[in-house]
């Protein structure tokens, strides 16, 4: 296993909510294991008292590679990145970040999952630490959360959530700020599975501390992207509204990695839903200039946040729905063709905060129900599906070398809110109708040369034995 270590600037102690136990007052805080470049590595970040240059990760049984450290400090913290690679699928890893000078973390241990075609990770709508109105009891809602999927979900392999980790209000210090990200770090799974970040608007809105707190793989500003098996999954910050910047990454994330069975985007604001947010100038810009740019480039999924209400479009081509002959419902199932690409929104992991069901900005439906808005033809230009129950989900993607399943749950009963499948377009033949059609007509093509080979071959050697000369 080889270590590459990076640094950046980070961020500070809890002010809203107590610090996490796995910080005990070690001088490190903040340890978060996030997604590497590929299943076989891993971007480890976490924040330290002092900028001593001798910070290291220390694996057990491993190599230990040393750091370096910004020496900007965010409130009087100072930020180390590293990237792990090299990883065995399959082998657990016990690590520890630190330095004699700036002091340890605890021993944590992650392991990698079995390289494979048909695996999964569970997605997550915006966390949004410090949203609701008892503050307090965001942290405990997000750790639950965590708690509870991953407990409910064995073996999955990473996590990603929509954006919105935090709320950053803009009146917050910087004090409070962190004790956000403290929050947001504080469950364990946060240095056990490998977790994938969004921008979100208001993540934005300390952009200082996000730098501190994430090491992004393939990042161009908050753009990112990592292969993880056998899909590409590309992160766009759609805070930035420049489509000629966006189009070039994701030409370049898919020119890199041209061979994956799927391609997944995740951004923050979603073009189509139905909360107030789709009313707006932003989701003017996403559906008609990027929409086109994701069914251009055979994008197949794409995940979102920001509504904090559940959606499901259409299939969409470009910004066009491509209609269906009956009523979408969970369990649907689509065999996309080129260029159609499905949409999903998130709901509140947290409920932290929900909004309602909206027809304009200024047009909310408290309590309406999936099945009223149809029979009042209420639902918004893409929106095929939605739900609000104003309790937290999560959503759980499956993904084979054939089929992307969707299944979106109720964190507390892990009842099903909505499941859709995306299964890839095939041939339609067996293999014994592929033989029938390419390899038989194949060999008897070769069997045709060879005779024809054989005409000029054998007058050379009959004049061969009439010389007496062996053939």
């Amino acid at each position: 296993m080889r270590f590459l270590a990076l640094a950046t600037t980070v961020a500070t102690t809890a002010a809203l909510v107590t610090a996490p136990a796995y910080a005990a007052d070690k001088g490190i805080d903040d340890v978060f294991l996030g997604i590497g470049t590929t299943n076989t590595s891993a971007n480890i970040s976490w924040t330290s008292t002092t900028p001593a240059t001798d910070q290291v990760v220390e694996v057990k049984d491993g190599e230990t590679v040393a750091a370096k450290t910004d020496t900007t400090a965010f409130n009087g913290m100072y930020g180390v990145d590293a990237e792990l690679t090299g990883l065995t699928p399959g082998k657990a890893y016990s690590y520890r970040v630190g330095s004699d000078t700036a002091g340890w973390s605890d021993w944590y241990t992650f392991t990698p999952e079995a390289e494979s075609t048909n695996w999964n990770f569970l997605f997550y709508g915006d966390p949004q630490i410090g949203a609701s109105k008892r503050k307090k009891d965001d942290p405990a809602l997000w750790k639950h959360t965590v708690d509870t999927t991953v407990k409910n979900n064995p073996g999955t392999d990473f996590l990603l959530t929509a954006g919105d980790q935090v709320n950053a209000d803009r009146s917050a210090t910087e004090e409070q700020k962190e004790a956000e990200y403290d929050a947001f770090f504080a469950p364990a799974a946060m240095r056990q599975l490998r977790t994938a970040v969004q921008d979100g608007n208001h993540d934005k809105r300390s952009l200082d501390a996000f730098h501190t707190h994430y090491n992004l793989p393939n990042a161009e500003d908050q753009n990112y992207y990592f292969t993880y098996n056998n899909a590409l999954v590309i992160s766009l910050d759609t805070n930035i509204e420049d489509t000629a910047l966006h189009t070039e990454f994701i030409k370049k994330a898919i020119a890199a990695h041209p061979n994956t069975d799927w391609v997944i985007a995740t951004f923050h604001q979603p073009p189509y839903a139905q909360s107030y947010h789709a009313y707006e100038d932003k989701t003017t810009w996403l559906r008609d200039e990027l929409t086109p740019v994701l069914s251009e480039n055979g994008v197949d999924l794409v995940l979102s946040g920001h509504e904090h209400i559940y959606g499901r479009s259409h299939l969409m081509k470009g910004n066009t729905p491509v209609k269906q002959d009956k009523q979408a419902a969970p369990g649907d199932t689509f065999t996309p063709a080129d260029g159609e690409v499905l949409y999903i929104t998130a709901n509140s992991a947290t409920g932290s905060k929900f909004y309602d069901f909206s027809t304009a900005i200024d047009e909310q439906h408290p309590n309406l129900t999936f099945e009223d808005s149809v029979a009042k033809n209420m639902l918004g230009h893409g929106t095929a599906y939605w739900n609000q129950d104003y309790t937290p989900d999560y959503t759980d993607v499956q993904v084979t070398p054939t089929s992307l399943k969707v299944i979106t749950r109720n964190v507390d009963d892990n009842s099903v809110v909505d499941e859709v499948t995306l299964n890839k377009a095939s041939t339609g033949l067996s293999d014994a109708e592929l033989a029938a059609a390419i390899v038989v007509p194949l060999l008897a093509v070769l069997a045709g040369l060879g005779a024809l080979i054989a005409q000029f071959i054998e007058p050379i050697r009959a004049q061969l034995r009439a010389w007496g000369l062996p053939v």
